[in-house]
C-alpha cells in the first residue's frame, strides 16, 4: 500500500514538473491549479519551518551562552564547568551539521591549533611534571568554533529576541544590586573563577550579571550596546536606542578599566551619530550626573587609577603582579612553550585568565598566538556580511583580551556565533539611507527622470 501511494505521489510530482517545464497549450484544469497551489503553500511552510528552527537554534545559543549556571551554592562546580563545555560543543556540532565547516580554516588554523599544542607538550615534559588535558577542553571547542560557517545560518528577523534578552539583562543588573534574594541567587549559581567573586562584586555595587567579573561584564555589555545601536541604525526602532543607552549605564556602573573604556567608546559613537544634539546632551548629562559620580569618573582618566594597587594594569603587568611568574618563565624560556603542561607557580596567580595573549604565548609561543588571532579574524571576515563589523568586533575582542582571556571563556563559544548571526540578520542598508533613496525619483521606461514638484 505504501509503495502504491509513493509511486502515485512521484508520478504526480513528475507531471507537475513537466507541466511547469513546458508551456501549456490549454488553460490548466482546476485540479492542476489546486495541486500547484498546494505545493506552493507546502514550500512556503517548509521555508517557514526552516527559519523557525534556525531562530530556535539562535535563541538556544544566546540563552545558554548567557544564563547557563556556573556554580552550586556559591562553590565552583567542576561538573557544571564540564557540562558548559559539553553543551557548547553539542550546540556547535548541531550548527555545523546545518551550515557546514570552512575547510580552509579547519585545515590551516583549527587543526594546527590542536596539533601545535600537542607538539609543544613533548619538550615541556622534561621541564614540568604535571600533564593535564584541561587545555584541550578549552582550545578544542575554540578551534572547532573558528571553522563553523555560522554566516550561512539565515534566521529572518531576530530583533525581538535581542529586545527580550537586553531587557532581562538590565532588570537583572538592577535587581542583583537592590533585591537581596536576587543577589543571593546570583552569588549562588553564577560565581566563577574564584570563590566569593560575585559576592564581592555585588558588595562593590557592580552589576556583573552572569559573567562573574567586571572585565567580562563590561566587554559583553558593550557588545550588547553595539547590537542594539546597530539595530537602531538599521531599523530606526527607538527602543533599541534606549536599550543601548542602558547598556552604557551598566558599563559605567561596573567601574572597571575595561568597562569605562568601552563606555567612553560608546558615548563617542553616540555623539558622532547625533552631532546636532551631542552638545546639548552632554550639558544635560553633566547636570544630571551626581557630584560623587563625576569625581569618580574623572579620576578614572588619571594614571593612579589605571595603575592602582590590587587592580588594573599594575595588578597584572607591573612589578610583582599576577602575571609576574608567567613573564619570568617566558624571559628564561622564550622558545619553550608548555603546551598541555601545568604549573601552580604559573597559573595560580591568574595567568590562566588575566591575559589572553600571554596565555597563548605561554602554551604555544608565537605560533599559537598567530593561529588563534588569525583564525579568529578569518572566522569573522568570512562569516560577517559587513567587513567593518568584522574589523570592529575583532578590535573589541583584541582590546578585551589584554585584561581578560575572552576567546577561551566558556560563554564566548556560544555568544560569539550568536552575535555574528544577529548582525547578518539586520537589513543591509540603514533606514536613513533607505528613506533618502525612496525620495529620489526613478526613471521611466523612456529613461527620463521626472522632476520633483516643489
Amino acid at each position: 500500500m505504501l509503495r502504491i501511494c509513493w509511486s502515485r505521489s512521484l508520478s504526480t510530482v513528475r507531471k507537475i514538473s513537466l507541466n511547469r517545464a513546458t508551456p501549456p497549450l490549454v488553460a490548466p484544469s482546476t485540479w492542476q491549479a489546486s495541486s500547484g497551489g498546494c505545493l506552493t503553500k507546502a514550500g512556503q511552510t517548509d521555508v517557514a519551518m526552516r527559519h523557525l528552527s534556525n531562530r530556535t537554534l539562535f535563541a538556544l545559543m544566546l540563552l545558554l551562552g548567557l544564563y547557563f549556571p556556573s556554580s552550586v551554592g556559591g562553590d565552583l562546580s567542576v561538573s557544571l564547568y564540564r557540562a558548559s563545555f559539553a553543551v557548547s560543543v553539542i550546540v556547535l556540532v548541531i550548527l555545523a551539521l546545518r551550515v557546514g565547516v570552512d575547510e580552509y580554516i579547519l585545515l590551516w588554523f583549527s587543526g594546527p591549533i590542536v596539533i601545535w599544542l600537542g607538539l609543544c607538550t613533548l619538550p615541556a615534559l622534561f621541564q614540568l611534571s604535571v600533564l593535564t588535558v584541561s587545555p584541550l577542553a578549552i582550545f578544542c571547542p575554540l578551534a572547532f568554533l573558528l571553522s563553523v560557517q555560522v554566516g550561512k545560518l539565515r534566521c529572518g528577523n531576530l530583533t525581538r529576541v535581542l529586545i527580550v534578552v537586553s531587557i532581562a539583562n538590565v532588570c537583572l543588573g538592577i535587581a542583583m544590586l537592590t533585591v537581596g534574594s536576587v543577589a543571593n541567587f546570583m552569588a549562588a549559581h553564577y560565581n566563577d573563577f574564584i570563590d566569593g567573586l560575585v559576592g564581592d562584586m555585588i558588595a562593590a555595587n557592580k552589576p556583573v550579571l552572569t559573567f562573574a567579573t567586571h572585565s567580562l561584564a563590561g566587554t559583553f555589555s558593550y557588545l550588547f550596546f553595539w547590537l542594539n545601536f546597530r539595530t537602531y541604525q538599521k531599523t530606526g526602532n527607538r527602543l533599541h536606542l534606549a536599550l543601548a543607552i542602558l547598556q552604557i549605564a551598566i558599563c559605567i556602573a561596573l567601574m572597571s578599566i575595561t568597562s569605562i573604556g568601552f563606555a567612553v567608546l560608546a558615548i563617542a559613537e553616540l555623539a558622532w551619530n547625533f552631532r546636532w544634539s551631542s552638545a546639548l546632551s552632554a550639558i544635560a548629562a553633566y547636570f544630571l550626573i551626581p557630584t560623587s559620580l563625576k569625581e569618580t569618573i574623572g579620576t578614572l582618566f588619571l594614571s593612579d587609577i589605571w595603575f592602582r594597587e590590587g587592580g588594573g594594569f599594575r595588578a597584572r603587568y607591573v612589578g610583582t603582579g599576577t602575571l609576574a611568574s608567567a613573564f619570568a618563565y617566558i624571559q628564561h624560556h622564550p622558545f619553550s612553550p608548555i603546551g598541555l603542561m601545568f604549573s601552580h607557580n604559573l597559573f595560580d596567580e591568574g595567568a590562566q585568565t588575566d591575559s589572553g595573549p600571554l596565555l597563548y604565548f605561554l602554551r604555544g609561543s608565537f605560533i599559537l598566538v598567530f593561529l588563534i588571532y588569525a583564525g579568529l579574524f578569518l572566522f569573522l571576515r568570512r562569516n560577517l556580511r559587513d567587513r567593518w563589523e568584522c574589523y570592529r568586533l575583532f578590535f573589541v575582542i583584541l582590546v578585551a583580551e589584554v585584561g581578560f582571556s575572552v576567546i577561551t571563556y566558556s560563554r564566548t563559544y556560544l555568544l560569539l556565533p550568536a552575535f555574528v548571526i544577529y548582525l547578518n540578520s539586520l537589513p543591509a542598508a540603514s533606514f536613513v539611507r533607505a528613506a533618502k533613496l525612496e525620495s529620489v525619483p526613478l526613471p521611466d521606461r523612456a529613461g527620463t527622470v521626472p522632476q520633483l514638484q516643489t
